[in-house]
């Protein structure tokens, strides 16, 4: 089983609605613990997007191990902390994903997002892909409200810490430390 550790992604161009995306990747070094690879996003022959990435090999029995200890426990409702406001605008995309939440801070913004067992991987823990999703969409959302602008993300990366919990909403804080006319830089702790 394969757990991600960091990835890196550098959107080189749009990619549109219909036409499918071919991701194609090939390992640089792998060891006993650890890969590390690099790979692209085509569509249409077109690249749209650079990534490279490092992943830990984990044993099953120990991802299905902890699968089964996560779905012991019901979910508790989760509830989001006053002062913060529903993103009514958010895009299809982030909407499919679930509701945010966000709150307007001195230098950026944070947000909120419950969570729930649909958003985890088969071992039972939030799915990093989703994880980057709503990071994703922090750090925009927190660069429109601090710009102005209507953002799009040309570069990402991401390192996880530890394993994302289903029963405990994720909580992104994002710092706006330097924006120009076209071009925000964005740090989510």
């Amino acid at each position: 089983f394969a757990m991600t550790v960091s990835i890196a992604v550098e959107f080189l161009s749009a990619g549109t609605v219909g036409a499918p995306l071919e991701a194609t990747g090939e390992p640089l070094q792998v060891t006993g613990r650890m890969a590390f690879a690099r790979g692209r996003v085509t569509q249409q022959g077109k690249i749209i997007a650079l990534w490279s990435g490092v992943v830990r090999h984990v044993a099953r029995t120990k991802v299905m191990g902890r699968k089964e200890q996560a779905t012991v426990a019901a979910p508790a409702p989760q509830t989001v902390p006053d002062g913060f406001e529903l993103l009514s605008n958010a895009s299809v995309y982030s909407r499919h994903i679930g509701p945010s939440y966000a709150r307007k801070e001195v230098d950026g913004a944070t947000l909120i997002q419950p969570t729930l067992p649909r958003m985890c991987n088969s071992g039972g823990v939030l799915h990093g892909g989703y994880m980057m999703s709503f990071a994703d969409s922090a750090v925009t959302r927190a660069a429109g409200i601090v710009t102005g602008m209507a953002p799009s993300t040309i570069s990402f990366a991401a390192e996880f810490l530890s394993a994302g919990d289903a029963h405990s909403p994720l909580i992104a804080r994002v710092e706006v430390p330097r924006h120009g006319k076209s071009l925000a830089f964005l740090r989510g702790l």
